[in-house]
């Protein structure tokens, strides 16, 4: 076939193409990933969940005061009676001069913040009022913040009435005692994250756990926890004794540290609402 015949017959072809309406379509390009449901493209680790809770009681003289202080003012405990082998509080057996002002220091101290395991609520009284939200599908995340350091000086303290409380104990025995010559306070929250399953679309805040994406959902009350700061009876005595003003928390630190005083750690106190 000559070359002007084969120019003719392809012409001819396409032109019956054209006229039936049809033409050879375009390669499909392969179809995006998908965004929502099964949204490949959105690859988030999963978050780490923290089993181990931070200890807050940081010297041997601090210790947690066994309530949540939500209802009641925490600046009860200053000048206090504690008993050092059983760890009760006194708060009737109160040493602190009347009209007393304790130095309140503000701060604005996030100290943990992360995810925790649903087993470390078990860990921690200070805890507890999150084991009600949380279970297989729940998470929360703890949020605590230290707001405030209270202290007072060794004229704060009545020497008269501490004097005449203890005068007929004998000093062997007055080392059964402390007094609370201090606290920090501690403000916890929980936020609650819900298990929304590994279809769910990753919007909003929330994390991704264990390959399941979860929303979050409600925040918690807040609540309040006391480290106080004590010092030995007979400690207390001697400072309240001597004519220079000395500020209670730093100088029964440094005396631990230089030896001047030994420390029988306690883990908790607790308030007794009763007479010594």
């Amino acid at each position: 076939m000559k070359k002007e015949q084969k120019l003719i017959l392809i012409f001819s072809i396409i032109s019956t193409l054209a006229g039936c309406g049809f033409f050879p379509l375009a390669p499909t390009p392969p179809a995006e990933p998908p965004i929502g449901k099964n949204n490949s493209r959105i690859d988030l680790p999963d978050v780490q969940l923290i089993s181990e809770l931070p200890q807050f009681t940081k010297e041997l003289n601090e210790i947690q005061i066994a309530d949540s202080f939500n209802s009641v003012d925490p600046s009860w405990v200053i000048g206090a009676l504690i008993e050092k082998n059983t760890g009760n509080v006194y708060p009737l057996d109160n040493f602190l001069k009347a009209g007393a002002k304790p130095k309140i220091t503000p701060l604005s101290e996030i100290v943990f913040k992360n995810l925790i395991e649903n087993s470390a609520t078990a860990k921690a009284n200070w805890l507890d009022f999150t084991k009600a939200s949380v279970n297989s599908n729940t998470k929360a995340e703890v949020t605590v913040a230290k707001i405030s350091n209270v202290s007072i000086n060794s004229n704060n303290i009545d020497k008269a009435v501490i004097i005449s409380h203890f005068k007929d104990i004998p000093k062997s025995e007055r080392d059964k005692y402390g007094v609370i010559i201090g606290y920090s306070d501690f403000v916890l929250s929980a936020t609650y994250f819900r298990n929304s399953g590994a279809e769910a679309i990753a919007s909003g805040f929330g994390a991704k756990i264990e390959g399941n994406w979860y929303s979050k959902s409600e925040n918690s009350s807040l609540q309040h926890r006391i480290i106080a700061v004590w010092s030995p009876l007979p400690y207390v005595i001697d400072a309240i004794q001597s004519p220079a003003k000395k500020d209670l928390t730093d100088s029964t630190s440094e005396a631990i540290k230089d030896g001047k005083i030994e420390i029988q750690e306690i883990q908790e106190i607790n308030y007794i609402p009763s007479e010594f």
